[in-house]
């Protein structure tokens, strides 16, 4: 779905293109020549904000628990089976929230160029997931996990085609997504209904998830409008980008709210391969989903 709707919207731009091209030809053919584009410079600096909202990806982790969602359980054969009852999972990507870009390009004419952005979820959405009555160790427990990015930042190499330099102009961009920091944060914590292992009440810990170098795609289908020295801009744009789980480690521990020295939680740290041995510190990888479809508004300038 994400590659159609990048398809459609880089056809539709080139359609735009042509036909205000054609517009200008048959309007203003015998107004003198336009002035060059940057007469002191080629060189651009841009600038913007924006929202970027869940765009299907996983929704669940390799170990069957949803990122964003809930399961209900009922316990049987006297507390050593769990059966699950009922569900709801939900839409999840880790790069939803309120992005900053910043960026640099050079224009080889009024018309393409080339440029250089980096991209940053300065507000990364967080995921809820609770299981209710699940048996974990042969106690029951209600379990919440609460998920979210550390601050995603990419770094996007793209091509800018646009109508025009003067006024009103219609530009599109296509590039691709170069992850710089894609680490996840998850919060679990245990409630035990009547009481857990060694007579504990609740136990809850933080593990960090680090993610193998990925490549992925976007692209971008706006307008910007020249006021003086600046242009005012405005776009539509959708990420594909899904990250392969590298490493997860144990950051904080703690039961009954009294931390627990790393150096006795095991395993710290697991490694997860698309083939080997399974064992406590090593598991099968599965991807994490950082796709979005979003809008952003903006300035650029000469440098």
């Amino acid at each position: 779905m994400k590659k159609l709707f990048t398809l459609i919207l880089v056809c539709g731009s080139f359609s735009l293109f042509a036909q205000h091209a054609a517009f200008m030809k048959t309007t203003h053919t015998k107004l003198p020549p336009r002035k060059k584009t940057f007469p002191n410079s080629m060189w651009y600096g841009r600038v913007g904000i924006g929202y970027a909202f869940t765009q299907g990806g996983q929704t669940m982790s390799a170990y069957g628990t949803p990122y964003n969602g809930s399961l209900h359980y009922v316990n049987n054969n006297n507390g050593s089976t769990a059966t699950l009852t009922d569900f709801e999972v939900k839409k999840v990507s880790f790069n939803t929230g309120v992005h900053a870009v910043v960026a640099a390009g050079y224009m080889f004419d009024s018309h393409v160029g080339f440029e250089l952005a980096g991209q940053f979820n300065i507000a990364p959405f967080s995921y809820t997931s609770n299981s209710y009555n699940y048996l974990s160790s042969g106690y029951n427990a209600n379990i919440n996990i609460l998920s979210k990015a550390k601050s995603p930042i990419m770094l996007i190499p793209s091509f800018i085609l646009q109508s025009g330099e003067q006024g009103f102009n219609l530009y599109t961009r296509v590039g691709l997504v170069l992850p710089v920091n894609t680490k996840v944060e998850r919060t679990y914590r245990f409630d035990y209904l009547a009481g857990g292992p060694n007579g504990i009440n609740n136990k809850e810990y933080t593990l960090e998830e680090s993610s193998k170098f990925t490549v992925g795609y976007t692209g971008a289908l706006g307008f910007s409008y020249k006021v003086d020295k600046i242009k005012l801009w405005a776009e539509v744009n959708v990420m594909s980008l899904s990250v392969e789980l590298k490493e997860q480690k144990v950051t904080a521990f703690a039961n009954d709210g009294r931390p627990v020295p790393l150096q006795y939680v095991t395993p710290g740290t697991v490694n997860y391969v698309q083939s080997g041995t399974y064992n406590a510190n090593t598991e099968p990888t599965y991807s994490i989903p950082f796709s979005y479809i979003g809008a952003m508004i903006g300035i650029s300038f000469k440098i």
